[in-house]
């Protein structure tokens, strides 16, 4: 028995059934689920695990890469323990390979009607959610992240496909423009100008840490690639590779039953930058997608840059995305915000690109009590591992930096950087002035991990001085009554420039997925504030607008053709319409 391969005849995914809103899965494979299966806290059943047989290799287009001479195994998150199988670290030639073959495929990858794109991305939705206690199951061990928030990440990912499918089928996403020629135009003959988008060419995507579904193999980077044209090579974090694994599966299984080029999707496994590196440099990658670092987001554009012929990168890099608190709000409302801040201060050890690093608050009585309030909370929290040591160690290290500075003093006295317990982090509450904070830059950063520093100011001068200071952030939150909204007018001018999303009443940790959600925003948060990385937005990364001039209607693509043969929206001659074009 299999369990984390495809089942089914042929290899094929079994259907499964829909009974009370759940799926039905395989009898023994939801039954080693059950077993497999621990609490947050627990390791994993080595025995079980056993039967889970991934092959560690990477795939180029399907095919398993060469057997490298090194190799790396994951670590359950929570024991520290190796992961069976050991994963073989991509080869120059697995990279040449993977891009070659996705270069080839790209002319009819590219041009394959939006209707069996949208099919791929549907089918692949379904296999997701058919195999959810499967995934959920290897993610768990891999990152110590809870059921809750793996099966959330899966249902993001699995929507996020669907939003895809829907604007494929859709259309109007391609911005079809027809101005129709006028050849008795005086002095000059009008010429026939028609343009749309067209996809840039196989993309390279480098997976996140924290994030093993919602931004892995199948995550919003690879489904806005593939839903805009092109062929995706996926190079996996070594944090959760078993994960990326049994994901890829699934893709590789839909891809398979529609009949599609397996060449569209590349997977690659590597524990250091080579692969990462050799990607980006490859003359024949035409765009990149990365979330991470902002030090590593740095050093990847600047391979980008430094190619004969640069391409684009497209970076979510770190922000401590800062909450705003004003004086009526915190008056009126201390203690729902205080619980606001503190579930999201620690919701999943703060392992969140969107989780506030910075709380603003008013100096004073008012202040005293929230923070006083605050520090209980988090005091009676106990700690939670991490998705690995490393970032665990990492966490401790920005705590133990931002102690180191000036004016910052500790409020829960029992937390202390000297802790080596593995990869668990404790809640953090730290605070200082805005005086302090303004000149002093390393307070600015992200704490990724649980913990937060509060920052006093004096009054709405000295908050909107704080905003003049701050960069560019994913998310801000601002609390605030209606008149405390009319009376910061300036500052919420000013944290719009700052933000890819202003949430008002709330803190910016959870990300709806929905058309209109921008997940971006200004350096340092991305390196291109122009586009979002979540939402059917995020396809725009991954394409260029391409002219037609005077062109004979059979070279034209579909959606440009007089007779709309795909009904979509188009902007015929400055008006928005499905209509046909009887002129030239």
């Amino acid at each position: 028995m299999n369990p984390w391969r495809l089942n089914g005849p042929g290899g094929r995914l079994s259907s499964g059934l829909v009974v009370d809103g759940r799926l039905n899965f395989h009898a023994k494979i939801a039954k080693l689920c059950r077993m497999v299966i621990t609490s947050q806290v627990v390791g994993y059943d080595e025995a079980r695990l056993g039967l889970m047989e991934l092959n560690g290799y990477s795939l180029i287009a399907g095919v398993p890469g060469a057997n490298s001479s090194r190799s790396f195994m994951a670590t359950a998150a929570v024991t520290g323990k190796a992961l069976p199988p050991p994963y073989f670290c991509a080869t120059s030639a697995d990279v040449d390979g993977a891009v070659a073959k996705a270069a080839e495929v790209f002319p009819v990858y590219s041009r394959l009607p939006g209707m069996r794109r949208a099919e791929l991305l549907r089918n692949a939705a379904l296999h997701l959610a058919r195999k959810a206690e499967v995934i959920v199951t290897r993610a768990k061990i891999e990152t110590a992240l809870s059921d809750g928030r793996l099966h959330s990440e899966l249902s993001h990912t699995s929507n996020q496909l669907l939003i895809f499918a829907h604007l494929l089928e859709e259309g109007s996403w391609l911005q079809a423009r027809i101005d129709t020629g006028d050849a008795m135009r005086k002095p000059h003959p009008k010429p026939d100008v028609r343009s749309l988008l067209r996809p840039i060419g196989p993309v390279a995507i480098l997976g996140a840490s924290n994030s093993p579904l919602a931004f892995s193999a199948v995550g919003g980077d690879t489904a806005s690639a593939l839903a805009a044209g092109c062929p995706v090579i996926f190079k996996a974090h070594p944090s959760h590779p078993g994960t990326t694994e049994i994901v890829a599966q699934i893709l590789y299984q839909s891809i398979a039953e529609l009949g599609l080029p397996p060449a569209i999707f590349s997977v690659l496994y590597d524990d250091t930058y080579d692969a990462a590196r050799w990607l980006v440099k490859h003359p024949r990658v035409r765009g990149v997608a990365f979330t991470g670092s902002c030090d590593a987001g740095l050093a990847i554009m600047q391979l980008a840059a430094d190619r004969p012929e640069p391409i684009p990168v497209f970076a979510q890099m770190a922000a401590p995305n800062p909450v705003f608190i004003l004086p009526g709000a915190l008056q009126r409302r201390a203690v729902f915000i205080g619980e606001a801040v503190a579930a999201s201060i620690s919701l999943n050890a703060g392992q969140y690109c969107t989780k506030p690093s910075i709380v603003f608050l008013p100096e004073g009585a008012d202040g005293d009590a929230f923070t006083s309030a605050l520090v209980k909370m988090v005091s009676a929290m106990t700690s939670a591992p991490m998705v690995s040591p490393r970032t665990a160690a990492q966490y401790r290290q920005q705590i133990a930096r931002r102690l180191s500075a000036i004016g910052v003093s500790q409020l829960n006295h029992h937390w202390t950087t000297s802790q080596d317990d593995f990869s668990w982090a404790l809640p953090a509450i730290l605070k200082t002035d805005a005086e302090h904070f303004i000149h002093q830059y390393q307070l600015h950063d992200e704490i990724f991990g649980p913990a937060t520093l509060l920052v006093t100011y004096r009054d709405a001068a000295q908050i909107v001085t704080v905003a003049e200071n701050i960069g560019g952030q994913m998310g801000i939150g601002v609390f605030g009554t209606s008149e405390d909204f009319s009376h910061h007018i300036d500052l919420l001018d000013l944290l719009e420039q700052r933000a890819g999303r202003l949430v008002f009443n709330g803190t910016p940790t959870r990300v709806e997925l929905c058309n209109a959600m921008v997940h971006g925003g200004p350096f340092p948060a991305t390196n291109i504030d122009r586009f979002s990385a979540v939402g059917s937005a995020a396809i725009y990364r991954f394409v260029r607008p391409v002219a037609f001039q005077d062109a004979p209607q059979a070279q034209l693509p579909d959606e440009l053709k007089d007779e709309n043969p795909l009904g979509i929206l188009r902007n015929l001659n400055g008006a928005i319409t499905s209509a046909t074009v009887h002129s030239r």
